[in-house]
This record gives C-alpha cells, sequence and structure tokens, in this order.
C-alpha cells in the first residue's frame, strides 16, 4: 500500500493502539497523521489537526515533522506546510 518514501516510513512507524472496546489497532503516529493531514486538500483533514495538536502538542517530535514537510513543500511546490504546523503547534503547546 506504500506509494512513497514517506509512506513507507510511516508503516514502519506504526504503532499499536487499544480501542474502548479492547481491540488492538495499528496506526501510524500523530506526527505522520498530521503530516498526512496537512497535506491533504480535503476541508476535514484541516479541522482534523486541531485534535491531534490538542491531545499530542506535548510529546510531538518536531524536527521529524519538519523534515517531511519541508520535502513535501519541495515536491508540491506548497511552501505553507511548516508554517501552518508551527502556528499550529504555538496555538496547542503553551
Amino acid at each position: 500500500l506504500a506509494d512513497t518514501g514517506f509512506d513507507e516510513n510511516a508503516i514502519r512507524r506504526a504503532v499499536k493502539a487499544k480501542t474502548q472496546n479492547c481491540a488492538v489497532l495499528t496506526v501510524v503516529t500523530a506526527e505522520d497523521l498530521i503530516i498526512y493531514k496537512l497535506i491533504s486538500t480535503r476541508e476535514r483533514d484541516h479541522v482534523d489537526i486541531h485534535s491531534v495538536f490538542k491531545r499530542q502538542a506535548g510529546a510531538l517530535n518536531h524536527d521529524y515533522a519538519r523534515k517531511w514537510l519541508r520535502d513535501f513543500e519541495e515536491v508540491l511546490a506548497d511552501s505553507t506546510f511548516i508554517a501552518e504546523y508551527e502556528r499550529l503547534r504555538a496555538k496547542y503547546e503553551k
């Protein structure tokens, strides 16, 4: 299912999470989820980012996220990803 180096990396970094019903799922890390949602064109994804930052703000690996966002800025010719990440980081990390 991995189309890009980022996808392959996100799959390797995936973690186990337990649901309220005690099912165990494999999910991408918070950083990878934020990156996926920041590069998405769907409005709903941009809304979802706020809840991820709100829950995970103090535990995020910012260097990792910036590295991949920088790569996506170059590939997609969009220089807004890191700025938006930092804006959200400042809002939720107080």
